[in-house]
């Protein structure tokens, strides 16, 4: 068995102390990464749920625009769709507070 000098054993612990220092840092940085990954996928989550029914309120919107259309001219003073769109509108708005 060698004995190690004093400086090779402060050169060892120096090199092996930037080591766990250097992993430390690294593993620091993937938790910080996956908590911004995991935020931003709820996120994500939410704005696709809210596009989806956007999606299919102007999918209602359509339908019915085209049901006025199959009515004629002769009804069509009787409904204002553009009062309906700004309702639909401000109704979704008001239910994401």
């Amino acid at each position: 068995m060698s004995m190690t000098s004093w400086p090779e054993v402060r050169a060892r612990f120096v090199f092996y102390t930037a080591i766990g220092t250097e992993l430390f840092s690294a593993q620091k940085r993937l938790r910080d990464l996956k908590a911004r990954i995991s935020a931003q996928s709820k996120k994500n989550f939410v704005l696709e749920r809210d596009v989806r029914f956007l999606d299919s309120r102007i999918a209602l919107l359509i339908q019915n625009r085209m049901a006025l259309d199959e009515v004629g001219p002769t009804n069509s003073h009787l409904v204002q769709p553009e009062p309906l769109l700004i309702h639909i509108v401000s109704k979704t708005r008001s239910s994401d507070t």
